[in-house]
């Protein structure tokens, strides 16, 4: 149970970068 968390959180810090980088790229674009 412990490690499917730690995966999830792994997964959600990824998924936060991700949208981070695409936030930027759509503003470089405009």
């Amino acid at each position: 149970m412990f490690k499917f968390f730690k995966q999830f959180k792994d997964i959600l810090i990824i998924l936060l970068i991700v949208s981070d980088v695409i936030s930027l790229y759509l503003q470089d674009f405009k």
